[in-house]
């Protein structure tokens, strides 16, 4: 399977992921609380180079990839390249975004005892911490994560700093768009 087909099928799991949060989202109420401008991407998170090859096909087909490139470089800060407080935390590739990006706030983890507990932030918590207890959800971070190992185990294992498995995702496309014959950015 070559570095497309890669990406294609990790974009499969984002958009059946992406569909389970609405479902969540609609049948619980439970989502991003207004103001907290993005806090969750504001710290040090680790993420695998294969949930960015999305992102890196889309910012090559744009012609964006040389200049996050450089932003990384230039960047004296370990928070995300894409990060920007001002608007919510949101930013232009919203769509391309990593698992991690995705599963936070809206996921759970299975503890040692089989119970789940979600992983969210204060400011969810906080606003839904009456409902929350209550609350069934079968979001488990790491079925999606064992679903990224089986496309690549080697690409999906290790956690790097997000900037670096986006440089990673970039650095890893760049060279498949070099030597691919087709040079289509198309996914």
């Amino acid at each position: 399977m070559d570095i497309r087909e890669k990406a294609l099928q990790v974009k499969g799991i984002f958009i059946e992921l992406d569909t389970e949060i609405r479902k969540f989202v609609a049948r619980t109420g439970i989502g991003c609380v207004e103001g907290c401008h993005g806090e969750c991407c504001n710290k040090d998170v680790y993420a695998t180079t294969l949930e960015f090859f999305p992102m890196a096909f889309e910012l090559f087909r744009e012609g964006k990839a040389e200049q996050i490139l450089k932003n990384i470089e230039n960047r004296k800060s370990s928070i995300c390249v894409f990060y920007k407080r001002e608007t919510d935390g949101t930013y232009g590739i919203y769509e391309t975004r990593g698992l991690i990006c995705r599963l936070f706030g809206f996921s759970s983890i299975v503890k040692k005892d089989g119970t789940s507990e979600m992983v969210t932030c204060k400011f969810i918590k906080d606003r839904f911490k009456q409902i929350m207890p209550h609350i069934s959800n079968d979001i488990i971070t790491s079925h999606y994560y064992r679903r990224l190992q089986a496309i690549d185990i080697r690409l999906s294992q290790r956690d790097l700093p997000i900037n670096e498995a986006i440089r990673s995702a970039i650095n890893t496309v760049g060279i498949f768009l070099t030597y691919d014959s087709s040079h289509s950015f198309s996914e």
